[in-house]
C-alpha cells in the first residue's frame, strides 16, 4: 500500500486485489476471534473442572487425615468408607472382600463404630473375616450399644 501511495496510486486491478485481500484479512479476524472466544470458554471449563477435582482431593485428604488421626495408623489402607452420607468404595480382590468391605462400611452409616474382635464385620482392618459374612458377638454388642439395648 505505501508503495502504491507512493506512486500516486494502484491500478485498479491491484487496487482491487488488495481490497479484497482486506476483506480477506478481515473475514479470516473474525474467524480467529470466534475460536478464540470458544477456546476461552473451553478454558472456563476445565478450570472449573479443574477446582471440582481439587475440592474433591481436598475433601479425600481430609477424611484421611481424620481417619490417621482417630486410628494412628498413618500408613494404613482403606478399602472403602463411609463419608457424608456416601459409601465410598477404594479397593477391593475379589466379590467377597467387596461385599465384606460394603457390609463394614453399610454398619458404619447404620452409626455402629469399630470393635476390637478381628474376625468382626466391624473391626476396623479386612483381615481375618469370614467370607460369609457371619457377625460375631463383638458386632451384636455394637449394634444393641447403638440400639440403647
Amino acid at each position: 500500500i505505501a508503495y502504491w501511495n507512493n506512486q500516486g496510486g494502484a491500478p485498479a486491478e491491484v487496487y482491487d486485489r488488495l481490497n479484497e485481500e482486506q476483506r480477506s484479512l478481515d473475514a479470516e479476524n473474525k474467524t480467529l476471534g470466534v475460536l478464540a472466544d470458544n477456546l476461552n470458554e473451553l478454558v472456563d471449563s476445565i478450570n472449573e473442572l479443574g477446582e471440582e477435582g481439587n475440592e474433591t482431593v481436598r475433601d479425600y485428604n481430609e477424611h484421611v487425615a481424620e481417619y490417621n488421626s482417630q486410628f494412628h495408623h498413618e500408613r494404613e489402607f482403606t478399602q472403602g468408607d463411609y463419608y457424608r452420607e456416601r459409601i465410598n468404595i477404594y479397593q477391593f480382590k475379589d466379590r467377597d472382600e467387596l461385599r465384606l468391605v460394603l457390609a463394614h462400611e453399610l454398619g458404619h452409616a447404620l452409626s455402629l463404630g469399630h470393635v476390637e474382635d478381628s474376625a468382626s464385620v466391624m473391626y476396623y482392618l479386612m483381615d481375618e473375616q469370614d467370607a460369609s459374612l457371619s457377625i460375631t458377638v463383638a458386632d451384636i454388642a455394637e449394634f444393641a450399644r447403638v440400639c440403647g439395648e
